[in-house]
C-alpha cells in the first residue's frame, strides 16, 4: 500500500505527462489503485498536482474575430467564411466553411 508514500516530483511529473497525453483523472486514479495506492491519497495527489500545474501555466490567447457591425462573413486569410451565430458570454462564434470538406475528412 502507498498510504504513507509522499507525493514526490516523480509522481507529479507522471501525473502531468499522463494528463497531457489525454488520460482523464479517473483513469489515473484507476492506474494508481491498480498498483496499490490508497484511493484518497491518489485523488489528493492528482487533484493537487493538476491544480498547481494549471495555475502555473500561461493562458493561451484565443482568436477573437472582429465582429463589430455584425458582419455576415469574415475573410480568414485563405477564404471567406459565413458567420452563422455569435454570442458574447460565453464567447461563441459559429462559422460555416471554415474547414474544407477535405480538411474535415482528414480529421476523422
Amino acid at each position: 500500500m502507498h498510504d504513507a508514500t509522499p507525493i514526490n516530483d516523480d509522481l507529479r511529473k507522471w501525473i502531468i505527462s499522463q494528463a497531457q497525453t489525454g488520460y482523464t483523472p479517473d483513469t489515473l486514479i484507476q492506474a494508481m489503485l491498480s498498483v496499490g495506492w490508497n484511493e484518497a491519497v491518489a485523488i489528493k495527489a492528482i487533484d493537487s498536482t493538476l491544480r498547481e500545474h494549471l495555475t502555473t501555466q500561461e493562458a493561451i490567447a484565443m482568436p477573437n474575430p472582429n465582429l463589430e457591425g455584425s458582419p455576415l462573413s469574415l475573410d480568414v486569410g485563405d477564404k471567406v467564411v459565413t458567420v452563422l451565430a455569435s454570442m458574447q458570454n460565453p464567447r461563441i462564434v459559429i462559422l460555416e466553411g471554415f474547414l474544407s470538406d477535405d480538411e474535415c475528412d482528414a480529421m476523422r
